[in-house]
């Protein structure tokens, strides 16, 4: 990604994050889990205001099938589109929503958190993230990414 694009997105994500004081975390991901861009309000390893790698990278590994698991329960429901998933910890909200056809938007925050108003200011940026992401970035899904996904729609019976 060009240096452009890259502080773009930067800047996008501190907007998201210091607008809304209760979030912690945020991060895009593409659908099959790879860390594409990542800030944090803490950083309890390096002391940072940038989300370490190391984390950012699990997280984005675990949460984004997540994200495409509901995708798949609401095609096989007929339910239509996943557009945003709220998962619900103990003391904490994770909220992913999806950016284009490829992105995925991830925001951890406080339970007293306004979810409405944070999902209206992620919906701002919207177009410009997945502009940046499908254009810019030119995210391309590896053959056996596809094919695997392909096996799996079959054998549930969705077409892909």
């Amino acid at each position: 990604m060009n240096a452009k694009d890259s502080n773009r997105l930067d800047t996008i994500l501190k907007d998201i994050l210091y607008k809304i004081p209760e979030t912690l975390h945020v991060m895009i991901m593409d659908r099959d889990g790879n860390l594409i861009s990542a800030r944090s309000r803490w950083d309890t390893y390096s002391n940072t205001t940038n989300l370490e790698k190391d984390f950012a990278s699990t997280v984005s590994a675990f949460t984004a099938p997540m994200f495409e698991s509901a995708a798949i329960q609401g095609a096989f429901m007929n339910f239509g589109e996943v557009t945003t998933q709220l998962t619900e910890y103990t003391n904490k909200f994770m909220i992913l929503i999806g950016i284009g056809e490829e992105g995925v938007l991830n925001t951890f925050v406080e339970k007293s958190v306004s979810v409405q108003h944070l999902i209206k200011i992620i919906e701002s940026y919207k177009h410009e993230i997945s502009y940046i992401l499908t254009d810019q970035l030119h995210i391309l899904k590896t053959p056996i990414t596809q094919e695997i996904k392909a096996l799996f729609y079959t054998e549930i019976g969705l077409k892909i």
